[in-house]
């Protein structure tokens, strides 16, 4: 009996199949507790066809989801076309903070395949539009980079935009990152994260590779997240998604800037190892490390030549190499594969000091934990560097005589030989050239 009212039922209603389909959907079932509330939420879930034992149950179960669906269907209708007024004459900023508040929440929950252009057309205008993004207001600004970030997410991989737009967005992406990512209970504090989140999640940062003005946005992505990190206002989470961003725009930048490897470089000069700013650098680094292998070697390559052409009692610079060289080894030794041969070149040459710099940057690497790797990986730095205990300068052979009792714990592998090389270093002749 209960079969057959059914079967009346759909055959009263044209297009039921279409009303049954969307009733037993996910989609639908995921709204039902937000459209009709908990109560109505709990009774379409412990009804169904199969628990209705008589014609009033099964008409009250039926009555219960038609209502459900016409108010689905209804306010489905009417946010899939709404209009988003954004720029207009006398509008008031809670007006426009009311409008770009629907706007974010519309656009939250839109999934890429289901993004209707034409509705999204005058808000995706309105929002790169100069009263927008220079407004005076600080919630219109911080909602305006939300719904732009949800723009480019719908729009992904491509933009709906020109490259003088996407230049100006990324600009403004900046700013709002830099003066809202304060302390939590700063205003719109929520906006911003919600930003940066969507930013790292989407990778739309990438973009800014394919702009003129690359080099210079890449490197404020960088100068921003540093500084932001620098006033320890950011938590690990945040961190975490500006390493992410970092990180995709060096992977698919041709090439990195020589302004963005001086900035990253620079945070390991720090005295401050508790630094975040630091920690990021370390992680962006380690990341990234096939990249930046050119670049570091060149980096230094240009210090050494600069150096051999200065004064020879200038040597502050390459101190400063030296330094940098041994602390990149020791929280990311992969970016100086090309570094290390250079190291060992300078064990060769015939100025004093640079020896001395490059004996004395080795030994506090082969002491650290990383020391055994580096001594199995480049073995004839190794060679050339335990030569120096026969090296003419008593600087450089107290160098590595002050380096022996720690090589002994740090490299067990060649405890036996630096014993046997050491106890002989009295009765070795000195080097007449080093």
């Amino acid at each position: 009996m209960i079969r057959h009212f059914f079967q009346n039922l759909i055959r009263t209603f044209q297009g039921a199949a279409v009303v049954l389909t969307l009733i037993k959907s996910e989609h639908f079932f995921e709204h039902r507790s937000f459209f009709l509330g908990e109560r109505c939420h709990v009774g379409v879930s412990q009804l169904s066809l199969s628990s209705c034992h008589s014609i009033d149950e099964a008409r009250d179960y039926v009555t219960l989801v038609h209502v459900t669906f016409v108010i689905y269907i209804t306010r489905t209708v009417t946010r899939v076309m709404p209009t988003f007024t954004l720029v207009q004459r006398g509008l008031s900023t809670d007006t426009l903070l009311r409008t770009l508040t629907s706007l974010l929440e519309y656009l939250e929950v839109i999934d890429q395949d289901d993004v209707d252009t034409d509705v999204l057309d005058a808000p995706r205008a309105d929002l790169v539009h100069r009263s927008i993004l220079l407004h005076k207001d600080q919630g219109v600004r911080a909602y305006a980079a939300c719904c732009l970030a949800q723009l480019l997410r719908l729009y992904a991989p491509d933009a709906p935009y020109t490259q003088p737009q996407l230049r100006d967005i990324f600009q403004f992406f900046i700013r709002q990152l830099t003066d809202g990512l304060k302390l939590p209970d700063a205003p719109y504090h929520a906006q911003y994260f919600h930003l940066l989140e969507s930013l790292s999640t989407v990778k739309s940062p990438v973009l800014v590779c394919d702009l003129p003005s690359t080099d210079d946005l890449i490197l404020d992505f960088f100068t921003a997240f540093f500084a932001i990190l620098r006033r320890r206002t950011a938590n690990n989470k945040m961190q975490a998604y500006m390493a992410d961003i970092l990180v995709a725009l060096l992977d698919e930048c041709q090439s990195v800037p020589q302004t963005v490897l001086d900035t990253i470089l620079a945070q390991f000069m720090d005295n401050n190892l508790d630094q975040p700013a630091y920690s990021l650098a370390v992680s962006v680094c380690n990341h990234v490390s096939d990249k930046l292998q050119r670049p570091v070697c060149q980096y230094f390559t240009d210090i050494i030549v600069d150096s051999a052409r200065s004064s020879p009692d200038d040597n502050q610079s390459l101190e400063s190499a030296h330094e940098l060289i041994q602390r990149l080894h020791a929280t990311c030794p992969a970016i100086l594969h090309g570094v290390i041969p250079q190291l060992t070149e300078e064990l060769r040459v015939d100025h004093v000091h640079v020896r001395l710099l490059a004996t004395r940057a080795l030994a506090d690497m082969y002491t650290h934990k990383n020391g055994q790797e580096l001594a199995n990986k480049y073995p004839a730095t190794w060679d050339v560097w335990i030569s120096r205990r026969n090296d003419k300068n008593v600087s450089i052979r107290l160098q590595l005589v002050q380096a022996l009792t720690k090589l002994v714990s740090t490299l067990p592998a060649k405890r036996d030989a630096l014993t046997g090389e050491f106890s002989l270093s009295s009765q070795t002749s000195i080097d007449p050239l080093l």
